[in-house]
């Protein structure tokens, strides 16, 4: 299923279960409301009444004036409640337009007649009473009159007990047994027509929310499309696409995140062509060079010699380290390039390979100047990267620094890191050259005399192996006059030695 058409459902049925609990609710507490409402007018209507019980109390001294004569009771309640309520229909009145009484009220004489004939056998007068709703209770809430009184519950909760009281005194209680449906017929109607509003409103909400719901999922996926598309001419190889995109929430920050991968795509494209580019010429030079040689030789131009045939070792010499620093570069880059790490002390590492050099250093008049720490300094990395890392450094170093010169390496501990300083004197580079000096086959413009100049990749290869050890490498100017290299390792926790 499309997105578009699962957020519709999503929101369609989000906004259809509120509005449905909203409907719910709002009948339930209607009804609940309205049937409170009807409950609390009848109360007030039944203050009257307990009056005159508190006054016919007060006179008797006790129930027995009421309760020995159910016609007084039945003419209380009809007069205080049953006068005062309307007739629910036609229905209730008689032929001649005479509104009958409820079905328990005996009508005109047949009190007495009851009495005399003791009609309705099995059921006393006593029980008798105007509304069932209408109960009467000593102070002890003991029932006195009311419908099957035998079978009330003083503590009912759906009767309302109102005190019969004079001043302080209490006398009895007056109950009144809550209404639990509504019992008029407008009533009912009133009820009718408000849930049918409510349900019509309910049933506007839903389709409005429909609506809402298709135009908001249609503006979520619009743009979603848009970036769906240009992922595809990416990934059709088209790297120049861009996504014109100025929102500001996460389908912004998609877009901006696209527009980085394409950008990134389109360097590594341009940086993997001219790589080729470079290669094939740096492999060309010496094998042209290689060629030519063999060429004089073969045609008798140059006569086979030990110094054509150091000429020619010196080019092949020249061209296995080409292919040498290629290939760790190339495996570095692919991740191939295995790593033993250990804890080493860095100080041995430097010293072992200036040495090694210094009689090299010495032949071009160039003074190596080692500043090494008295304190051990260890960090954890490859002692055979390590070394290599010291030799393109010296060869480096040793290749681009006029005669005379001076070499200066200085190894200290700053906070939590190993810093190497690396310095040497006279020629430098340019502010522009900087930046590219770790670039792949980049030499400056001094140093592209092949018989002294290198390959281009050592200082490839040294930002390689800095990176692998987690450290960082800078290029600045030196204040000898050269080039400066500073290298910051994590120191290694002698904890962990």
């Amino acid at each position: 299923m499309r997105l578009k058409y699962q957020l519709f459902i999503t929101l369609l049925l989000g906004s259809g279960l509120l509005i449905a609990l909203m409907y719910a609710f709002n009948s339930w507490s209607f009804n609940r409301g309205f049937l409170g409402y009807i409950n609390k007018t009848e109360v007030q209507k039944l203050q009257p009444m307990i009056d005159e019980l508190a006054s016919g109390f007060e006179s008797a001294g006790n129930w027995d004036w009421i309760t020995s004569d159910m016609g007084r009771w039945l003419e209380l309640v009809n007069r205080h409640l049953a006068s005062g309520r309307p007739p629910k229909s036609r229905d209730d009145r008689s032929p001649g337009g005479r509104r009958l009484p409820p079905p328990d009220i005996p009508i005109d004489g047949q009190i007495d007649n009851r009495r005399r004939n003791g009609s309705g056998s099995g059921r006393s007068l006593s029980t008798l009473t105007v509304d069932p709703r209408l109960l009467l209770a000593d102070s002890g809430q003991s029932i006195l009159i009311g419908r099957n009184r035998q079978r009330e519950n003083p503590a009912d909760e759906g009767i309302t007990w109102l005190p019969i009281r004079t001043d302080d005194r209490l006398h009895g209680y007056l109950g009144y047994r809550n209404l639990q449906q509504l019992p008029g017929q407008l009533d009912q109607v009133f009820a009718a027509q408000q849930k049918r509003s409510f349900a019509y409103a309910a049933m506007s909400m839903i389709i409005l929310s429909a609506l809402l719901a298709l135009a908001l999922a249609a503006r979520i996926v619009r743009p979603l499309q848009t970036v769906n598309s240009a992922v595809n001419k990416i990934g059709q190889g088209n790297y120049k696409h861009r996504i014109a995109s100025e929102r500001g929430d996460e389908i912004g920050d998609l877009s901006r995140n696209i527009n980085r991968l394409a950008s990134t795509l389109d360097r590594n494209l341009s940086a993997r062509q001219q790589w080729l580019a470079e290669i094939s010429h740096e492999l060309r030079t010496p094998v042209a060079v290689l060629q030519g040689e063999l060429e004089a030789l073969l045609d008798g131009v140059n006569p086979i010699d030990e110094d054509a045939i150091k000429s020619l070792h010196s080019e092949s010499l020249r061209l296995a380290r080409l292919i040498d620093d290629l290939h760790s570069l190339t495996i570095s880059d692919i991740g191939a390039l295995n790593y033993r790490f250990e804890p080493l002390e860095l100080a041995t590492i430097i010293a072992g390979r200036c040495h090694r050099d210094t009689a090299l250093a010495s032949g071009q008049s160039i003074s190596l100047e080692v500043h090494l720490p008295d304190t051990p300094i260890f960090v954890r990395g490859d002692r055979q990267r390590l070394e290599q890392l010291v030799d393109n450094l010296l060869q480096n170093s040793l290749r681009y620094t006029d005669s005379g010169g001076i070499i200066s390496i200085r190894l200290e501990s700053h906070q939590s890191d190993a810093v190497i300083t690396w310095e040497d004197t006279a020629p430098g580079v340019t502010d522009e050259q900087l930046p590219q000096l770790f670039d792949s086959l980049y030499r400056t413009e001094t140093s592209r005399n092949r018989e002294t100049g290198g390959t281009g990749l050592g200082l490839t290869i040294v930002r390689k192996i800095v990176e692998a050890h987690e450290g960082e490498i800078t290029a600045s100017h030196s204040a000898l006059g050269g080039l400066r290299v500073q290298i910051k390792m994590p120191l290694e926790s002698t904890r962990s030695i």
